[in-house]
């Protein structure tokens, strides 16, 4: 029976497991905190943990790797890092030079032909303006290449073939998610906005190998959004997936909404994605506000059904600190926090909508697990069955299920 090792690569931690087909399922759920931020330290780590996975399950048939394209390494020609790892959170911090003003060159001179080709509006974020933006500053030349994190690791594996997933291609900025192929116009504009030539890989829309690892395949690895919601287990055209962690993002696969991000999925479909709403950073930021001296995260997991029914409607922004009114304790508070959170997911996922009517909202992210009341809340809001996704990490369900595929 085959066993594969399945691994979420974050910037900041690594998450494996061992899983095997037909058998116990995943096993051996290890999280590894990031030691070494430093790109070529936390490609030292990732084959550290590789390797204790191989000898955890003693036999091992393929690597599967899933992360996020707004993490990525710019590199050299022949693979030496030009910067650190890029987030999307410390991406601004790095185009220190008025990054704002490098952005606004960039959406005015594409005009809409950015997200005509992407799927997705241009962000400080995206690798696209990131990486043209940091190249500019820095007056680098000659050829760059972009890596996300599963690509980076890959390469440091060995007999790296270059090959990524559309669906985590399609969120460098690079790729034409209607024509499924690099798109050159986007490519050209980055080269000649940044002065060097850029590679990012060669897009597939299989999952086959990519580079090896002491002789075992490392598949080419794949986007962490739509890894979870496969892994939640959100069917095409018939319910929304939320995951909440600092953010929250809504998915619907097969959906083609209006205003929403468009991404690639699995089996050539397409996903509706809304990024953006408020998640646990703004619940806590809302208590902090009121209830200083309070633990906000118990208690926002104490808040009761008593509570649910009574709160009435209301909708926040993601980092919002302001605005909650009234009396109360400090548990109605929370509840009120909570609320907010849940008119905000029922707009978002009435706005993705599958075409036949929404039949199940899975709510997902480690905040939902513990603040039980959340689903309540959003499934009184939705009227519709609202499930909390069991699994500890959806990311690592959704590369078992993509194994269950070999």
């Amino acid at each position: 029976m085959p066993k594969y090792i399945v691994i979420d690569c974050g910037a900041r931690r690594l998450a494996r497991g061992i899983y095997e087909p037909g058998g116990p399922g995943l096993t051996g759920l290890e999280v590894y905190p990031v030691k070494n931020a430093d790109p070529l330290g936390l490609a030292a780590q990732f084959r550290a943990v590789c390797g204790a996975a191989a000898d955890a399950a003693g036999r091992t048939d393929g690597i599967l790797l899933a992360g996020s394209p707004e993490e990525f390494v710019l590199t050299d020609a022949v693979g030496a890092p030009v910067s650190g790892v890029f987030t999307g959170e410390n991406t601004v911090l790095k185009l220190i030079a008025g990054p704002e003003t490098a952005l606004d060159r960039m959406r005015a001179e594409l005009g809409g032909k950015f997200s005509a080709a992407a799927g997705f509006k241009l962000k400080p974020a995206t690798p696209f303006a990131a990486a043209a933006g940091y190249a500019a500053f820095k007056r680098l030349s000659g050829k760059l290449r972009v890596f996300t994190l599963p690509q980076w690791f890959a390469f440091h594996c060995g007999r790296f073939n270059g090959k990524v997933h559309e669906t985590l291609a399609a969120g460098l900025g690079f790729y034409d998610i209607f024509e499924r192929e690099p798109a050159a116009g986007l490519i050209g504009f980055a080269e000649k906005f940044s002065g060097c030539a850029l590679e990012s890989g060669q897009p597939v829309t299989d999952i086959s190998a990519c580079a090896e690892f002491d002789g075992v395949p490392v598949y080419s690895g794949v986007g962490a959004a739509q890894c979870a919601v496969l892994g939640a287990g959100c069917r095409p055209a018939e319910s929304v997936y939320i995951g909440v962690g600092a953010e929250a993002a809504a998915f619907a696969v097969a959906v083609r909404a209006p205003d929403a991000d468009i991404l690639p999925y699995f089996d050539c479909m397409r996903l509706s994605a809304v990024y953006g709403l408020p998640g646990s950073n703004a619940a806590r930021c809302l208590l902090a506000e009121f209830e200083p001296e309070q633990d906000a995260g118990v208690l926002l997991s104490s808040v009761t059904a008593r509570q649910v029914e009574a709160t009435g409607g209301r909708q926040v922004s993601s980092g919002e600190t302001a605005g909650l009114s009234g009396g109360g304790i400090a548990a109605d508070r929370a509840a009120e926090a909570l609320n907010g959170l849940a008119v905000s997911y029922a707009v978002a996922a009435r706005g993705i909508a599958p075409g036949g009517g929404l039949e199940r909202c899975l709510l997902g992210g480690e905040p939902a697990r513990s603040w039980r009341a959340l689903g309540e809340m959003l499934e009184r809001e939705l009227r519709v069955e609202t499930q909390i996704v069991p699994a500890r990490n959806e990311v690592l369900s959704g590369l078992c299920r993509l194994a269950d595929g070999f």
